[in-house]
């Protein structure tokens, strides 16, 4: 796989992605709210998870918004997507930390 064409890849469908997985994901809005429902956490509690692939970062705005103690590391290869999730998840700074990273390589953007 050429990594180089799959960063291009994502870097020019960002802008239209949120878009795009409404009319391609069957009740995409449904599965937030059921992702919710099933994270075995009470929404006071510290949690701190990494997002392997956050994209624009739509389903964790819902998980910050509803677990105020939580923390993320946003993870992606195209640095248009982790823009976009940055900017989308601004208001929970500094609880999300972003970091563009391969980890199909295992890098989980350390630096």
């Amino acid at each position: 796989m050429d990594l180089q064409r799959v960063r291009t890849h994502f870097d020019e469908e960002a802008p239209a992605c949120d878009a795009q997985i409404l009319r391609i994901v069957p009740h995409y809005r449904e599965q937030g709210g059921l992702i919710l429902e099933v994270l075995p956490f009470d929404t006071s509690r510290p949690i701190r998870a990494p997002d392997l692939g956050c994209g624009t970062g739509a389903l964790w705005y819902l998980v910050l918004a509803a677990f105020p103690e939580a923390t993320l590391v946003a993870c992606d290869l195209s640095e248009n997507m982790l823009a976009m999730c940055n900017r989308r998840l601004a208001r929970f700074a500094p609880r999300a930390t972003f970091r563009q990273a391969d980890f199909g390589a295992r890098d989980l953007g350390a630096g």
